[in-house]
């Protein structure tokens, strides 16, 4: 679906294969899990700011497939005001 819009997916395992992934290339846009299986997917965001540029660089945290993600739950998102949770 991304394809249609331009995008070329580069799916990862994990959170830490999402950290290395942009350390060896510059992304300008991630989609995380906010539950992935080696790490939180806030940590990961949180890791990835830290190390990038952040007017090049969105990164969107997604809660639809987290077991944690009550409706209504408040997410701080890194770089960005808190957003609301699905």
């Amino acid at each position: 679906m991304l394809e249609r819009y331009g995008c070329r997916p580069h799916l990862v395992d994990g959170g830490q294969a999402a950290i290395d992934a942009f350390a060896r290339q510059p992304y300008r846009l991630a989609i995380l899990d906010a539950a992935m299986p080696d790490m939180a997917g806030l940590t990961a965001a949180e890791t990835i700011r830290a190390d990038a540029d952040p007017a090049l660089r969105i990164i969107l945290l997604s809660t639809a497939g987290s077991s944690g993600a009550a409706p209504g739950r408040r997410l701080r998102c890194p770089g960005n005001e808190t957003r609301q949770g699905r």
